[in-house]
């Protein structure tokens, strides 16, 4: 591995895999790598960590990897000039003990991943390989432009679940407007999914963390539990799983890996908020929040919403969804009152038809199914309709 030093440096001009910038502090405490990472050669500029940086610096490599230190203007200045100067190359932010708030800021500025400082070999593999992998889709015009959906609930018992079921076997029967459909339930500790969807599999979301890297499209293909639907499904796991036994990597590799093989990917998350689910969060293209017109549901949703106003991730894919609302004159709640309480419009609401929707639960079926002409399923079928163009509003 070469290494240049600045100031003085010039970039070269062969053909790097990964060029890495990085201060002489994070090399002597990296393991930096001999020979080849992911297949690439790798080349070490070390520079300090606000250095400017020329905008030729790295135009021959296929990856970049640089320090960044979020709390210095002059790091995330020299950032956005790498990432303008080459939009097409991946650029990874280094980091040391980033804050969560941090991140989702470096994410904004459009890095292709973080990876934690000091490097480690078998981060800079697992980090590198699936970037490698995307970018070899995206040249070969074979990159699925996946879609990724997330639920999140303001408190237990509200319908999440529900909701992501009857939306994923709804886009899975569309699958030419929607294409491949799956849902992932990383609700690890009290998911259940699988069971509003008619089977729970032996296999699911635990099998496919844990196999990590070696996780490809065959073992997905595998894995998946498959609904008469055409939805594909992940289980959470039979047993509870700590919240703490998961990271944001695994998380990650695991969506990237699925985002090559389905069009359209539901996400159950736990109430729980932890740095992997935050990621997840991040990563996504909608966001439901799924509440009832209740005192106590519009409370913790406001707390939710606070929270995510603070960790720097509201936007406009947050969705607030209204489940179990009565079509009643006078209502002690309305939707206007929802909304000064949120500082958030609520964008849809789900009849209450509980007959009709635990029946459908039950049984693993579409709410049309048990009843044609329910107003639940005219509902979800709205929410299904409207997901498309919140994709389209993000981008």
């Amino acid at each position: 591995e070469a290494v240049a030093k600045l100031p003085a440096w010039r970039a070269s001009r062969s053909r790097t895999g990964i060029e890495f910038f990085l201060s002489a502090p994070a090399v002597a405490e990296s393991e930096m790598p001999e020979g080849k990472v992911a297949g690439l050669e790798t080349h070490t500029t070390v520079v300090a960590t606000e250095e400017p940086i020329s905008t030729e610096a790295g135009q021959a490599a296929r990856v970049v990897i640089i320090e960044v230190v979020p709390s210095l203007s002059g790091s995330i200045d020299r950032l956005r000039r790498m990432i303008d100067a080459a939009p097409n190359r991946p650029v990874i932010a280094a980091v040391d003990q980033a804050s969560v708030a941090e991140i989702r800021m470096l994410m904004r500025e459009n890095v292709e991943d973080i990876i934690q400082l000091p490097l480690t070999r078998a981060d800079l593999n697992s980090t590198i390989e699936p970037i490698l992998r995307k970018a070899e889709e995206r040249a070969s015009g074979s990159e699925r432009a996946s879609q990724i959906i997330v639920g999140t609930k303001c408190r237990g018992g509200v319908g999440v679940t529900t909701v992501l079921t009857q939306l994923g076997c709804l886009m899975a029967n569309r699958e030419g407007e929607y294409g491949r459909t799956c849902l992932v339930d990383l609700d690890v500790q009290f998911g259940n999914a699988a069971l509003y969807l008619g089977r729970l599999p032996s296999v699911g979301v635990k099998d496919l963390l844990d196999a990590g890297l070696r996780a490809d499209s065959a073992m997905t293909d595998s894995m998946a539990a498959h609904h008469d639907s055409g939805l594909h499904y992940f289980a959470a796991p039979s047993d509870i799983m700590p919240l703490n036994a998961i990271d944001s990597d695994q998380v990650l590799f695991l969506l990237d890996l699925l985002a090559s093989e389905y069009d359209t990917i539901l996400v159950d998350l736990p109430m729980s908020w932890t740095n992997w689910s935050l990621s997840v969060l991040a990563r996504s293209d909608a966001v439901l929040m799924v509440g009832e017109l209740t005192v106590a549901s519009l409370h913790q949703a406001k707390r939710q919403i606070d929270f995510m106003r603070e960790q720097q991730v509201l936007d406009s894919r947050l969705q607030i969804i209204m489940n179990r609302t009565e079509k009643r004159i006078f209502k002690t709640i309305g939707y206007d009152d929802a909304a000064e309480i949120l500082g958030e419009e609520v964008a849809f609401d789900i009849a209450d038809e509980p007959r009709i929707v635990q029946s459908a639960l039950d049984q693993g079926v579409l709410i049309s199914e048990i009843e044609a002409r329910s107003k639940a399923a005219r509902d979800m079928a709205r929410i299904a309709d409207a997901l498309p163009a919140l994709r389209e509003a993000k981008a």
